[in-house]
């Protein structure tokens, strides 16, 4: 049997409550409870998900932001404008997808965001480069999930708590 459509869908309350982390979590809870809020939001939510709504409360003006798999852009896009003062990284595997990222960053007229190829597996970036890293449906992509996360983990700043 089947579940309804709205025997599928998370409450409002507890879809509030998923995206509230606990009291000053590591990095690695903060990237974990980014991911499955985006997953959750992604399953349970009829139609598309939200662009980067679920980033609000992690999200400072001036943040430097890694978007891990960003495909045409939309998203990232979508982040660049809740950092403005910030600079947000898209990264993609393909790179035929990335003219239309960049595309649709100066269509919105984004001067924030740059657009890179690379391998979540071996991302070409220092330790602790970034505030924030992002990836929405990418680790069903890659062959290492585990070695995606670990990646993630790395290029972002340690003990980061970003707030609004």
């Amino acid at each position: 049997m089947n579940p309804e459509p709205a025997d599928m869908a998370v409450s409002a309350q507890k879809k509030k409550q998923l995206r509230t982390p606990h009291a000053r979590p590591c990095q690695r809870q903060r990237l974990s409870t980014l991911m499955d809020t985006a997953i959750l939001q992604c399953v349970c939510t009829p139609g598309a998900p939200p662009p980067a709504g679920y980033l609000l409360e992690y999200l400072l003006l001036d943040m430097r932001i890694l978007d891990v798999g960003c495909g045409p852009g939309t998203v990232t896009a979508d982040i660049a404008s809740l950092a403005p003062k910030g600079h947000v990284t898209g990264l993609e595997y393909a790179p035929e997808v990335l003219t239309q990222a960049r595309s649709t960053a100066a269509h919105r007229g984004f001067t924030n965001i740059e657009f890179v190829v690379g391998d979540v597996n071996g991302l070409d970036f220092h330790d602790g480069t970034f505030d924030l890293v992002h990836a929405h449906q990418v680790l069903v992509h890659v062959g290492d999930p585990v070695q995606a996360l670990r990646e993630m983990r790395r290029v972002a700043k340690p003990g980061c708590c970003p707030r609004l």
